[in-house]
């Protein structure tokens, strides 16, 4: 099966340990950086923080709505999270590493996802990726606006 993957970066102005906890904490952190124009609800089905979470998300874009039930796992706990849509098999990773400099870190957010054959599939290459990246772009304004609030 083919699939697309997508991933954007941004410097986040503040530690890689502070910005961690945000996107670990479904409870009072993550729900703050997904743009609500995109992400209709992220509820929590089990847990709230870091591994073994389950969340269920509902989106909207390309004019579709999208339903999603999610475990949260931890690769590599302290420096990546991931959710794994346990339907699609769709994976977003959230890394996060120090930055350059004292007090920032550079976060990544990438999703690797099955697509499908045909007509649909050249469809959905051209053109989720592009929606993804914008996503993604506020997505990351939106947690370093957090974090810097918090």
């Amino acid at each position: 099966m083919q699939q697309i993957i997508v991933e954007e970066s941004a410097v986040i102005g503040a530690p890689a340990s502070k910005v961690y906890d945000v996107i670990a904490d479904y409870r009072n952190g993550h729900p703050n950086i997904v743009p609500k124009k995109y992400f209709k609800s992220v509820e929590i089905e089990y847990g709230g923080v870091g591994a073994g979470t389950i969340i269920r998300v509902v989106t909207q874009f390309l004019g579709r709505e999208q339903h999603y039930r999610m475990l949260v796992e931890e690769p590599d706990q302290g420096k990546v999270i991931s959710e794994r849509d346990l339907k699609t098999g769709t994976v977003t990773y959230f890394t996060i590493k120090e930055g350059k400099n004292k007090g920032e870190s550079i976060v990544t957010i990438k999703t690797e996802m099955p697509i499908a054959s045909g007509l649909k599939g050249m469809i959905e290459k051209l053109t989720t990726p592009p929606m993804m990246k914008k996503i993604y772009r506020e997505e990351l304004a939106q947690l370093n606006s957090f974090v810097s609030l918090n």
